[in-house]
């Protein structure tokens, strides 16, 4: 996993966490507030986890989509909605599933993923004006060593946006606040 310091000196390269799913809002065809764009489909996964202090944090996940469409909008792949798919998959493994025509996904395949733990890897990264932050990596997983096995071979061929793990070695600088604020992928 990540390098981190009890001592508070030094900040992690990257942090696996794990969530347990306490509900999950699902909106079809919903309008980007930012953009003005629409998203197939787009999650909203009340969670919760357990602290290093023990006690428990509330916060959401948003995951959200497009799906690859024919000429005639019938859904033919995952295309960006794979997001949604990987969630899904990681809280139950194996689990085999479809969609209709439109990229509905049945109640049934929902409710399985209630009270299931997943993995989200955040990574020490910068903002577009230069600040320090953690941004979460666009993958899931139900086991922690297959997360973080996906995100160092996305890291070796430089597929993890705006990585930057030489912030981490900066031992004069104030370290990272404990992660709580929601997850956007």
């Amino acid at each position: 996993m990540g390098i981190s310091s009890d001592s508070g000196f030094s900040k992690s390269k990257y942090m696996i966490i794990p969530y347990i799913v306490k509900n999950i809002g699902v909106t079809m065809f919903k309008e980007n507030t930012n953009n003005g764009k629409t998203v197939d489909i787009s999650l909203e996964v009340a969670v919760e986890r357990t602290k290093k202090d023990g006690t428990l944090q509330e916060s959401k996940v948003f995951i959200d989509g497009n799906y690859k469409k024919n000429l005639n909008g019938i859904v033919e792949g995952w295309g960006s909605a794979f997001k949604v798919k990987e969630f899904i998959l990681a809280c139950n493994p194996g689990l085999k599933f479809e969609t209709d025509d439109q990229g509905r996904i049945a109640d049934e395949v929902w409710e399985k993923c209630m009270d299931k733990e997943f993995f989200v890897l955040k990574y020490i990264s910068t903002k577009d004006n230069g600040e320090e932050t953690y941004r979460t990596y666009g993958n899931f997983a139900a086991d922690m060593l297959k997360l973080e096995q996906k995100f160092l071979k996305d890291v070796s061929k430089n597929m993890a946006y705006k990585y930057a793990p030489e912030l981490a070695d900066k031992a004069d600088e104030v370290p990272f606040p404990e992660v709580e604020e929601d997850t956007v992928i």
